[in-house]
């Protein structure tokens, strides 16, 4: 599942609206690779994002388990 939010950068520069930065939620359930490594990248709908922080792992059960990751296109 990923999720999306536009996010802008710098509000006080003068280009403001031509400088935007993706931010996507990236969540894996039962994937079989393992975790994604800090230098990852991932290539979804013809554009490549990079991996942001660290993952946030959900373990509290076998049926909920899931990783959630921030990745961004700059």
């Amino acid at each position: 599942m990923i999720q999306t939010n536009t996010l802008m950068i710098g509000d006080e520069d003068q280009a403001v609206g031509f400088q935007t930065e993706e931010q996507l939620r990236l969540r894996l359930v039962n994937y079989p690779g393992g975790e994604l490594g800090a230098q990852s990248q991932v290539v979804w709908n013809g554009r490549r994002y990079s991996i942001h922080g660290e993952p946030r792992r959900f373990n509290s059960s076998p049926r909920t388990a899931h990783v959630d990751y921030t990745i961004k296109r700059f």
